[in-house]
Parts: C-alpha cells; structure tokens; sequence
C-alpha cells in the first residue's frame, strides 16, 4: 500500500521524509500519531533514536507516548526491545506507558521469532532422478 498512498499523496522517495516530518510536527492533532508509526517503518534507524525521546518526554501528550512505544515494534529491529524493556522500567510497569512498553516488547519479540522461523524453515528433497544424478 506505500507506493500507492504515495501516488496518492504526491510522495516521492525524495520527499518522503520531509512529509512523515511535516505530518508529526504539524499534521492534523487526530491523526499526528500515525507520523510515528510511518517514521518507525520506512526509517528504523532514526526511530530507534527519536522514539525513545518521544516517549519519556512529559510534555509530551500521553497518546503520542504511546504510540512513540507502540511504534518502536513497528521497527521490526531486535534492537528495539532492550529499549522497550527499559522504557518499561523506566517508566513503571504498573503505569499506562510501562505496560504499552511492555506489551510492545512481547509483540515484537513473537513477531521476531516468527520471521525467523519462517526464514529458516526450507524444505529439502530429493527425487529418485536427483539423487541418482549425484551418486
């Protein structure tokens, strides 16, 4: 759906980061959040930095804390979940935010060890012709 949100949107790979910017800092107050969810996926590497700060930042609106820690699993990088654990202590279990790090570290964890399944999982046979071949 990226390439045609983008068409749609008049997006290019050039602009792309300017308009995920342009969204968080000044799009629609309902729909700002989403900005972090797309930084987290088209560009890890700067959410695994800015999220954090996003999400233990008090002034900041809780809704966008959330979603700062919810994105960081949109990642999809194993370094994101040290950082959720921690953010979970951090920030107390017990409270909203630490249960949505903690939530968030689980989810990509399962997330991460299914992808890794399936990447290792291949399935090898030979037929009677095939191994006659190799004798």
């Amino acid at each position: 759906t990226r390439p045609a949100a983008m068409r749609y949107y008049g997006i290019t790979t050039a602009t792309e980061w300017d308009y995920w910017k342009a969204e968080l800092l000044s799009g629609d107050q309902t729909t700002r959040h989403y900005a972090l969810y797309g930084i987290a996926r088209f560009y890890p590497d700067v959410a695994l930095e800015m999220l954090p700060k996003w999400a233990r930042e008090t002034k900041t609106a809780t809704v966008f804390r959330i979603s700062a820690i919810q994105a960081l699993a949109d990642t999809q990088r194993t370094e994101a979940v040290p950082i959720l654990e921690k953010l979970a202590d951090e920030l107390g279990r017990e409270t909203e935010l630490g249960r949505a790090a903690t939530t968030s570290a689980k989810s990509l964890n399962a997330n991460l060890a299914k992808l890794s399944a399936n990447r290792t999982a291949t399935v090898s046979f030979r037929s009677s012709n095939t191994a006659s071949q190799f004798q």
